[in-house]
């Protein structure tokens, strides 16, 4: 799968391109494991703010992965046209306007579209971005609040997961505001730490991409709940979704977010890392992945003291 990056176009490791100070993080890959089509597992996923404070809007609710596959079908459309994912009909510096479609029910504000180098928002004040396709200390992010006005931050510092001389491992940068933004841009929950190699495999997902569109997929796989989550289709999953939702991820696409859809909420699965006929990237359910992010979290709050 190539990375997604705006200069690389085959598969191969993502180079570092900035300095960020770092933290402890996981050091090793699992192999990509062969994928199938199982039966929808019994059990409940959990959501949960990472730090536990939740922006207003009502509670987090469990569901199953029928409740995942449920809520999608009844809010997307079985078939999409190019307007179906479009997230905006209007964007600029100087406003947004939101796309007339299944789409607006669904808060994307927390996400910056201003670069290519997607951010995302994780509370009021931290994002979090692919490492190796990342924004450095000291520049400037925008966010469309609900309104569609535009909402312009400073990263005042960043914090890259430790590298093993070619990538980072996990691939994910942890950037701190240099101020909250307001209550007009939202921010995400994660799934609570689970085992969800089984409960997850074959949920439906939102992946964005960088020309802030949605496309629907399937998780195919989440290895150990702690590391990465593969979710792309092709020859080794048989998917279940009209043709005219696949689509390549390509170069330009890295660190955009995936996302569960459950009571009306967005919740934040990934980033992307690898393309192709879908994408790979950290999963954010997984407890090592969590961890790291606290930690970064704690580092940089330290740091603005």
């Amino acid at each position: 799968m190539p990375l997604l990056t705006h200069c690389v176009t085959v598969m191969a490791p993502p180079t570092v391109i900035a300095a960020p100070q770092t933290v402890e993080a996981p050091s090793s890959h699992t192999p990509t494991p062969k994928t199938a089509q199982v039966a929808a597992p019994q059990g409940n996923v959990r959501f949960a703010y990472l730090i536990g404070k939740a922006p207003t809007g009502g509670a987090l609710k469990d569901t199953t992965p029928g409740g995942l596959q449920a809520e999608m079908s009844k809010r997307a459309p079985k078939r999409a046209s190019a307007a179906d994912k479009r997230v905006f009909s209007q964007y600029g510096g100087g406003g947004s306007k939101r796309a007339a479609n299944w789409m607006r029910a669904l808060d994307f504000s927390g996400v910056s579209w201003d670069q290519t180098r997607t951010a995302t928002l994780i509370s009021d004040r931290h994002v979090v971005m692919s490492a190796h396709y990342d924004r450095p200390r000291g520049a400037s992010i925008t966010f469309h609040g609900r309104d569609g006005r535009p909402v312009t931050r400073r990263l005042a510092a960043v914090k890259r997961a430790p590298s093993n001389g070619r990538v980072s491992i996990p691939d994910i940068t942890v950037g701190v505001l240099d101020r909250p933004v307001p209550n007009t841009v939202t921010y995400y929950p994660l799934p609570a730490p689970g085992k969800y190699q089984a409960l997850l495999k074959g949920a439906p997902v939102l992946v964005t991409d960088g020309k802030r569109r949605v496309h629907r997929f399937e998780i195919t796989g989440v290895i150990h709940s702690s590391t990465i989550d593969f979710m792309r289709t092709g020859s080794l999953f048989k998917s279940t979704l009209d043709p005219s939702w696949k689509e390549m991820m390509v170069a330009g696409d890295s660190g955009n977010p995936a996302f569960l859809l459950s009571g009306g909420k967005l919740i934040l699965v990934s980033t992307h890392t690898l393309g192709g006929m879908g994408t790979t990237g950290p999963f954010y359910g997984g407890e090592k992945i969590q961890q790291f992010v606290r930690n970064a979290i704690a580092d940089l709050d330290r740091s603005l003291r």
